[in-house]
This record gives structure tokens, sequence and C-alpha cells, in this order.
């Protein structure tokens, strides 16, 4: 029962790292009163602000990365149709 305990504290430790809180914090916080109550707690506090700013900024540069992929992608499709267009007229003028 103590073991799982501890992984629950653990886990609820690891989320508020990600949650942008204190992780040792909210471990010894789990483990002194339990992990359930440690979890409420930590969901009631939620993410700091700026965790969530920094996730909108990590959110904003993959769109951006995922457009230009896409337009680079374009511009090589165009590119290989215009090689390919003159390559066929070249062949047809010989």
């Amino acid at each position: 029962m103590m073991f799982f305990w501890i992984i629950l504290s653990i886990i609820v430790g690891s989320l508020a790292t990600k949650y942008g809180r204190s992780g040792f914090g909210f471990f010894v916080l789990s483990l002194l009163l339990s992990p359930l109550v440690g979890g409420l707690i930590l969901l009631i506090a939620g993410r700091t602000i700026e965790n969530e700013l920094e996730r909108e900024v990590i959110k904003e540069r993959m769109r951006e990365s995922a457009y230009q992929k896409v337009n680079t992608e374009d511009m090589l499709n165009k590119a290989t149709e215009q090689q390919k267009r003159r390559n066929a007229k070249d062949w047809t003028k010989s």
C-alpha cells in the first residue's frame, strides 16, 4: 500500500512540474496528505501564467513551421512541374 502511495505522489509531483508548479513541493504535499488531495490541489491551482505563455509560443512556432513546410513543398512541386514542361518542350524541339 505504501509503495502505491509513493508512486502516486511521484506522479503528482511530475504533473506539477508540467503545470509549472514546484514538483518537489507537490510531491511532499502528496506524501503528507494523500496523492488524491495533492492532485486535487494541483488541479485547482492550475497552470502558471508563464507555463501557459510558453505553451502558446511553442504552439505558434509549430504552426509557423508546418506552414513553412507546406509552402516549401508547394514551391518544390511547382519547380519540378516547370522543369518537366521545359524538358518536354526541349524534347519536342529536337
